[in-house]
């Protein structure tokens, strides 16, 4: 094979730097290399996102002075965002996130959205009204159910063809969620998705992984729908944390995302 690009991983480093205790630009495209993996695409869920020109800047100066591969950011939509005089890739986490970057209604994340018509945008779906009312459930999984990953699917989908967005769903993990992106995709809609390896090959366990690790139905789904081409690109979402950090859940956790190690 020639050199993989990987379309989703978050390699932590920020103009703070408090986050580079679990990575940096230079450890990220150290392990990307190990495993194949000649450039990446880099997400904007810092402690200082990028989300203008000059934040922007900022963090792609690190990754061209720190990374040994090259590295395309994507900048943040949060509520008081707008697009960059530049022309580059957006992230949207359609819930909460660890920023300010996150959204509490679909209401509120379409006002910032319609700024970014024609733009490529590339959304986390999950529904932050139905994670909220899960919040207290018992277990990971039922606190981000499927009803989560296919209501913000259905949103997205919408948001792609009223706003003519070049629109990517990310991690894909139900097989109503591929159902929905191949129908869309029969019909027109300028929407493509990622599935991740550990969708692909874990089902029926208690993972922190969001979205959650799902059913052998989803799981089988998601393969299929790579393998048919309903989902187009398969990315790691590489998300290092410590082993402190992971045992501190008192869950299980993944140690390797395809062919980066954490």
């Amino acid at each position: 094979f020639p050199g993989f690009t990987d379309l989703h991983v978050h390699a932590r480093e920020d103009v703070s730097g408090t986050q580079n205790y679990k990575e940096d630009f230079k450890t990220a495209s150290q392990a990307a290399l190990a495993g194949g993996v000649t450039q990446f695409a880099e997400m904007p869920n810092n402690p200082i996102p990028p989300v203008d020109d000059a934040s922007y800047t900022a963090k792609e100066k690190l990754a061209q002075e720190h990374s040994l591969i090259p590295v395309v950011l994507y900048a943040g939509i949060g509520p008081n965002t707008k697009p960059l005089k530049r022309n580059v890739p957006y992230k949207v986490y359609m819930g909460p996130s660890t920023n300010s970057l996150g959204f509490a209604s679909f209401a509120e994340l379409e006002k910032p959205i319609a700024l970014y018509s024609g733009k490529v945008v590339t959304f986390h779906c999950e529904d932050p009204e139905i994670l909220k009312q899960n919040s207290n459930a018992k277990t990971h999984e039922a606190k981000r159910p499927v009803e989560a990953e296919v209501s913000a699917i259905d949103f997205a989908l919408k948001l792609i063809a009223k706003y003519n967005l070049q629109g990517k769903l990310c991690h894909i993990s139900t097989k109503k969620g591929v159902e929905m992106i191949r129908s869309a995709k029969i019909h027109g809609s300028r929407v493509t998705a990622e599935a991740s390896p550990h969708h692909m090959f874990f089902e029926d366990v208690s993972m922190q992984i969001n979205p959650p690790i799902r059913s052998r139905e989803d799981r089988l789904a998601v393969v299929e729908g790579l393998k048919d081409g309903t989902l187009d690109y398969l990315a790691t979402d590489h998300s290092p944390h410590t082993k402190e950090d992971k045992n501190s859940s008192g869950m299980p956790h993944l140690d390797t995302y395809g062919p980066f190690v954490t």
